[in-house]
């Protein structure tokens, strides 16, 4: 997490906030339905589908922000380039009245599409929902106790200026270069 030289008044506003938010409904359910894979013994099955719960951003952000304005708090969120490689990420930002602040970055992808306009949009938007989440310690989605690690599209990072392309690594860690460099949710 990045923050401030000093955190004591943003930390104060932000935990009086989190004492006020109200219970945050999960009100999208997504049904994942897995890809095939190979079993052990090499023959190819199907693994089950499943769902999960969570809330999109415009319900989060409708349930947090009359608590953080009551606080002296504000949200902002930009894109910025992580590293030298060119990485995209979504800064999210907690700002306080006395322009103390905390901040996290979350690493933007997007799957291999056809459409790349609506991959980036759809990768923003996650982005976005869990900056805000993860800055807000706000339990948005069910656990799924990793049901998903790995499972669905191949992902791949947003390079500035570049068009996303398959890494085929699998998908959705790290940066696809074979670096090893993959980001959390929330450098620290």
């Amino acid at each position: 997490m990045q923050h401030s030289d000093s955190i004591a008044q943003v930390a104060t506003a932000l935990a009086a906030a989190q004492g006020e938010f109200p219970l945050i409904p999960r009100d999208r359910t997504v049904t994942v339905r897995p890809r095939a894979r190979k079993g052990q013994d090499g023959q190819q099955y199907q693994p089950p589908a499943y769902q999960f719960s969570y809330a999109p951003l415009p319900t989060v952000l409708e349930k947090v922000r009359p608590a953080l304005a009551k606080q002296g708090l504000a949200l902002t969120q930009s894109v910025v380039t992580i590293n030298d490689k060119g990485h995209e990420a979504v800064r999210t930002m907690l700002i306080h009245s006395s322009g103390e602040w905390l901040a996290n970055e979350t690493p933007l992808f997007t799957a291999a599409g056809d459409n790349a306009s609506q991959a980036y949009s759809s990768g923003m938007t996650y982005a976005r929902r869990y900056g805000v989440t993860a800055l807000l310690c706000i339990a948005a989605d069910d656990d799924d106790d990793a049901e998903g690690a790995g499972e669905g599209e191949q992902r791949q990072p947003v390079t500035a200026g570049r068009k996303p392309q398959g890494n085929g690594n699998g998908g959705g860690y790290g940066y696809g270069d074979g670096s090893g460099d993959g980001y959390g949710i929330n450098r620290i």
